[in-house]
């Protein structure tokens, strides 16, 4: 018996730990953003919907992008890019076919022209759509100081001025990186200054969706040829974007006592171009309808700052995100 006993001690050491499944591994990506792990775990978004099957219904929406394509891809400039091999001519083209098959109003990309590719940009204009400016370097005005943010901006404006005659682009569009201005009064009108006097008009959004959260994951598993990890990132991105989008309307709903328009944010990843279409027709099926851009900010609600001192956009987005924080808590 003893030896018995000696045998199984020597077999359990030797016994290999259990393998961590890709599935398992998919999920533990998701439960580490606390937010989205909040929102999927209370699952309130997926409920809201079933109550009621029309939730947006009287929602009107713009649709906004940010990010650059590049045609080609560059595995050593972009090695910590989970999601460099977007970066090519064909997701360009599946991005204005979409839009083009849903009858969207004009899109406007607000891109950094750091990373601006000329021959991309003149495909996107020539399509219908429009181009805004991100500065230069897509960095906050507080990382670099309120005179060289102006700087970043100015950069970027002569970048672009050719490419908007070109295509006779008449409004000019900003937006600030991760929508964060100055945080002192003197800085802030400093940058605020400059954008008047350039002919600007600064955009917010209300409603961030989080597809740029869910675009490491899924590039990982496109490229690892996980097709059930790739599946799982659609199936639990709509729930998030119904619980942001739910939030939003709530919020906005508060600070203007009214329905106000909303300003909807993806961002350009392999997500998006995969999805658009589908997430498009979700929204419309759930009662919402697009609307453009300058139709939206002509709401009077965007002029207001009820965030003291904050835009409008920046106020909702903070709030909705804080208690999409405090679901995982």
């Amino acid at each position: 018996m003893l030896l018995a006993a000696s045998s199984l001690a020597d077999c359990a050491r030797f016994t290999k730990p259990r393998q961590t499944s890709s599935m398992e591994k998919c999920l533990a990506e998701f439960r580490a953003m606390p937010e989205v792990d909040g929102i999927l775990q209370s699952r309130a978004a997926a409920e809201q919907g079933r109550e009621d099957p029309q939730p947006f219904s009287g929602m009107e929406i713009a649709l906004t992008l940010n990010g650059a394509i590049r045609s080609t891809a560059d595995p050593d400039a972009d090695v910590d890019d989970l999601c460099y091999k977007q970066n090519n001519v064909e997701n360009l083209k599946k991005l204005i076919d979409t839009l083009k098959h849903n009858d969207m109003p004009p899109a406007v990309d607000f891109v950094s022209a750091k990373n601006l590719d000329p021959e991309m940009a003149e495909l996107w204009l020539a399509s219908g759509n429009l181009l805004g400016n991100l500065t230069y370097d897509n960095r906050r005005v507080i990382q670099v100081g309120a005179e060289d943010f102006v700087t970043d901006i100015s950069a970027a404006d002569e970048q672009l001025a050719a490419i908007w005659r070109r295509h006779g682009q008449a409004v000019k569009y900003f937006r600030y990186p991760a929508f964060k201005r100055a945080k002192d009064d003197s800085s802030r009108e400093t940058v605020e200054r400059y954008l008047t006097k350039a002919g600007y008009v600064t955009v917010p959004c209300t409603i961030e969706s989080m597809d740029d959260r869910f675009a490491d994951i899924y590039c990982k598993a496109l490229d690892e040829d996980d097709k059930s990890c790739a599946s799982l990132v659609k199936v639990n991105y709509y729930p998030v974007l119904m619980d942001t989008t739910l939030r939003a309307r709530v919020v906005a709903r508060e600070l203007a006592g009214r329905e106000t328009s909303q300003i909807l944010v993806l961002y350009l990843n392999q997500l998006t171009f995969d999805t658009l279409g589908q997430t498009l027709a979700w929204y419309r099926r759930l009662g919402a309808k697009f609307i453009g851009l300058d139709q939206a900010l002509g709401d009077p609600f965007f002029k207001a700052a009820p965030g003291g001192g904050d835009p409008t956009g920046r106020t909702i987005v903070r709030a909705v995100r804080d208690e999409q924080m405090s679901l995982g808590k």
